[in-house]
């Protein structure tokens, strides 16, 4: 018998457009001889709707929201029922779920709201724990875990408290280090909010920018050298792709724009670096897989600098799949598919 498996996408988050556009690129890539497919979206609106529609209606976010025969839904939090109950006019109807596979990005999916959900349903799913994810997501929270691990990682952490209280704010929000430097959101994916600063007066600018999408700002050294990305799969020890080396043109960093829509970063697959780093980035990506309990699949970053140094950047806990997505990409230089990938995300939330 076939399991079935429910695939959530979007979100009620800036992240949701993109995660739609994945929906479509995967969703004829699972091996239906296997699974039964069910398709649950999450709008900007945060309503959860169970919908039938097709690659091309789920692309541009929008036009799937139309269809005729979609069903509002929600998973109970019932331990031992396991169902996704359907809400159609006054009836309810439930259907038995095998297991989830959420690529629901942002806040609300990514920061472990969503697996709390699914543990408290009694449901096995694809990824990180409440735990894993919400260290993951608040990347103030990730340098801890990476200070454990011996990791590289300059920055400086700012709170919106300690700011609003602060006459002198560009004494308190300047770093120790040189410019260029880059500042983000803490908790935030895709490069949401991030802004480079290159003198001192852009950057009160680029820290109140930061904190509309969070209370806490990270101020990161702009390291002058290759981005480098690696692909991991699997629980427990994962296995890797080939590591990805990124650059873009103009000293300007890898944006949402860039990753979503002008795919226009020039990405080497396996990176040009020597073995030796290979293996270290390897053995580190691998460090702050296990040392946050991650599952599933996860994307790790890094910087190399010009003189061969390995800075730690973030961890990804649920990374875009498809065809233009590097994490896909990595993964299908060592002979994994993207439908390999789907199998083994899916068989993951059972071990």
């Amino acid at each position: 018998m076939k399991k079935k498996i429910l695939v959530m996408f979007g979100g009620c988050n800036e992240e949701y457009y993109a995660s739609c556009t994945s929906m479509a690129n995967l969703l004829n890539e699972f091996d239906r001889t296997k699974y039964d497919i069910l398709t649950l979206g999450i709008t900007l609106e945060g309503d959860w709707i169970l919908t039938n529609a097709s690659s091309e209606e789920l692309i541009d976010g929008k036009t799937w929201l139309s269809r005729d025969d979609n069903k509002r839904a929600i998973i109970p939090p019932i331990k031992g029922m396991q169902s996704l109950m359907l809400i159609e006019n006054d009836k309810i109807e439930y259907i038995k779920i095998d297991a989830i596979l959420p690529f629901v990005p942002g806040a609300g999916g990514e920061d472990g709201a969503l697996p709390g959900l699914f543990q408290l349903a009694d449901i096995p799913y694809v990824g990180a724990g409440i735990a894993a994810s919400a260290g993951s997501w608040d990347k103030a929270v990730t340098r801890l875990y990476a200070d454990y691990c011996g990791l590289k990682q300059p920055c400086k952490i700012l709170y919106k408290e300690m700011f609003n209280k602060c006459t002198a704010k560009l004494d308190y929000i300047k770093p120790d280090f040189a410019y260029p430097v880059f500042v983000k959101p803490a908790s935030q994916g895709s490069s949401i909010g991030i802004l480079r600063v290159d003198e001192d007066n852009e950057l009160m600018a680029a820290v109140e920018n930061a904190f509309k999408y969070d209370e806490k700002v990270l101020i990161e050294e702009g390291i002058i050298g290759k981005e480098l990305k690696v692909a991991a799969i699997g629980n427990g020890t994962p296995e890797l792709g080939e590591i990805c080396e990124i650059t873009v043109d103009g000293g300007v960093f890898n944006s949402f724009e860039m990753k979503y829509k002008t795919h226009s970063s020039v990405k080497k697959i396996p990176a040009e670096i020597s073995n030796d780093l290979a293996n270290e980035v390897k053995r580190q990506a691998i460090a702050i897989f296990k040392a946050l309990e991650c599952r599933g699949w996860a994307r790790i970053d890094f910087f190399l600098n010009d003189k061969e140094e390995i800075y730690f950047n973030e961890i990804n806990t649920i990374p875009s799949i498809g065809k233009h997505s590097i994490y896909s990409k990595m993964l299908e230089e060592v002979g994994i598919s993207i439908p390999e990938v789907l199998t083994r995300l899916i068989e993951s939330a059972f071990n």
